[in-house]
């Protein structure tokens, strides 16, 4: 891919521009390789919008949409490009609609994240996010915040929040169990299957 004035050039894997900084291979995941399924708050944005969709860090997709543009650091079965969602190379109020699932706690600098986001964001567009609260580090080592609601609503000043809640996949039943299994993994790993047991019982 060559810019009009033929001074940058961006290479293109299986089709796809690749427009993040200093990358010129990205992971390839293989197209049977399927995401969580999107939530029904995502699907219904996304089948009641008519115009440009942004899906940050959207993974694996299980359903490829004409108007939703999936940006990824890597390249999945329905990646239309690989970018920096810090750096997005998009125009200002491009789209209609931004949703990133499950994403926040993967970017070094998630400030700068939610001002691209308001800065391709249509005026009177809708954005959904969302974000680790309590969990165990995961992704390593590309895991650097989990944040409170307040935190939300700082990187998002300005947006008239239309509502925030924890969902269902992040309620504290949820949380515990995933921090339960890390220390019974740990504690069967570095210790002894039998203090693991004891502290599954």
């Amino acid at each position: 891919l060559v810019s009009e004035d033929g001074v940058h050039r961006w290479p293109v894997i299986q089709g796809r521009p690749v427009l993040f900084p200093n990358m010129n291979v990205p992971i390839v995941n293989a197209d049977h390789h399927v995401s969580n399924p999107l939530p029904t708050s995502a699907l219904a944005l996304i089948y009641g919008t008519r115009g440009p969709v942004l899906h940050l860090s959207a993974g694996g997709s299980a359903d490829r949409f004409d108007h939703v543009i999936e940006v990824e650091a890597a390249i999945f079965r329905h990646t239309d490009l690989v970018a920096d969602s810090h750096r997005l190379p998009f125009a200002d109020e491009a789209f209609e609609v931004v949703i990133a699932l499950n994403a926040f706690e993967h970017y070094h600098d998630p400030q700068l994240v939610a001002r691209e986001i308001l800065r391709v964001l249509r005026p009177g567009g809708r954005v959904l996010i969302h974000m680790a609260f309590i969990q165990p580090l995961h992704e390593a080592p590309r895991h650097f915040y989990n944040s409170t609601r307040y935190g939300l609503e700082a990187w998002f000043h300005g947006l008239e929040t239309e509502k925030l809640h924890v969902s269902d996949n992040f309620h504290a039943g949820h949380s515990l169990a995933w921090l339960a299994s890390e220390c019974e993994a740990a504690l069967r790993t570095r210790l002894s299957s039998p203090s693991a047991d004891a502290f599954l019982s």
